[in-house]
C-alpha cells in the first residue's frame, strides 16, 4: 500500500491517524507464505478527508483495481495505472496514459541514477520518509489494532498506538 499512501499524501494532505486490520485468510497453508494476505484500514487526514486503504493479493487471477479514488461532492476521480477518469454530474474525462504509470515511474529512477540527476526523483528523502512513517504506522495499528495518531505527518513516538 505504499504507493497509495504515497499518493493520498500528495493529494490530501498529512495523516492525523490510522486504524487497520490484516489477516492471512485466503492463502493460509501456502508453503513458505506467512504474512497477511488481506489488509484494510481508515485514514483520517489533516485535511477532514477519510480514506480507506484496501490490499489483497490472493486473487487467482491478474486482476488490478483503481490506484485512488477521491470522492467529492457531485465528482469521482479514480486514478489507475493506465490512466484516470473524472466523473463530474454531467461529464466524463477519461485521460489514457501513453504508458503505465509504473514504468514511467521505473524510467524516471534508473536515469537518475545513471545519471546522478535528483531532480528526476519527485519525491525527496525526507518525503518518502514521512510515507515510509505512514505505511510503518498502517501495519502496526493492523498488528495490534490500536489508533496511530500523528503530528505534522509523523506518527507520535513513545504514545499508546504509536509504533
Amino acid at each position: 500500500l505504499c504507493h497509495s499512501m504515497d499518493t493520498a499524501r500528495y493529494l490530501l494532505g498529512e495523516p492525523r491517524r490510522v486504524w487497520a486490520r490484516h489477516a492471512l485468510r485466503l492463502l493460509g497453508g501456502t508453503e513458505n507464505f506467512d504474512i497477511p494476505d488481506v489488509s484494510a484500514g481508515t485514514v483520517e487526514f489533516e485535511s477532514g478527508v477519510i480514506g480507506q486503504f484496501f490490499c489483497s493479493f490472493a486473487l487467482p487471477v491478474t486482476h488490478r483495481v483503481g490506484f485512488f479514488a477521491v470522492v467529492a461532492k457531485d465528482a469521482l476521480a479514480e486514478v489507475t495505472f493506465d490512466g484516470s477518469i473524472i466523473k463530474l454530474k454531467d461529464d466524463v474525462q477519461d485521460f489514457e496514459a501513453s504508458e503505465p504509470a509504473q514504468t514511467h515511474q521505473d524510467r524516471a529512477f534508473i536515469k537518475a541514477i545513471e545519471t546522478g540527476d535528483r531532480s528526476l526523483v519527485r519525491s525527496p528523502y525526507q518525503d518518502a520518509v514521512k510515507t515510509l512513517d505512514f505505511t510503518l504506522a498502517f501495519e502496526y495499528a493492523a498488528e495490534t489494532g490500536d489508533v496511530v495518531e500523528f503530528t505534522d505527518g509523523r506518527s507520535l513516538p513513545g504514545q499508546r498506538g504509536a509504533y
